[in-house]
């Protein structure tokens, strides 16, 4: 635990042995999102490019290894990224990776927000209508 806290100090490491789960996947929902994408995607860009699920375009064998390469290559710069906005620099990077082959490591973040008083204002806006108040 000294160790992790040296190496990560904004970040609490869990490891547990390796378990696998099974997840359900909505392939439905998953197309719908992707076709919201690529009309989001359209707008960006140019004319001539068209993008398209990989299922509808002719494509030889080896190019659904080469797409599935770069997509996982995009997650995880996608989740080093992440990892890096949270301090997490290289030599940390390494060490997580070590203790991933021999178990599950689990990042649990723990935040702080604080709120202080500042000041009470008083302002009239304008309206069409006003309400007064009297009391006796």
């Amino acid at each position: 635990a000294s160790q992790a806290e040296d190496l990560l100090p904004r970040l609490a490491v869990v490891s547990r042995p390796r378990t696998t789960t099974m997840i359900q996947f909505d392939e439905h929902g998953f197309r719908r999102r992707v076709e919201e994408a690529l009309v989001t995607l359209q707008k960006v860009l140019h004319s001539t490019r068209r993008p398209t699920f990989a299922l509808d375009v002719p494509h030889s064998y080896e190019d659904k290894y080469l797409l599935a390469e770069f997509v996982t290559n995009c997650g995880l710069a996608a989740q080093c990224t992440c990892l890096e906005a949270l301090g997490v620099g290289t030599q940390q990077l390494a060490t997580l990776v070590e203790w991933s082959a021999s178990e599950t490591v689990t990042l649990r973040l723990a935040g702080r927000q604080r709120c202080t008083f500042l000041r009470e204002e008083e302002r009239e806006v304008e309206s069409t209508s006003k309400v007064v108040k009297e009391s006796t």
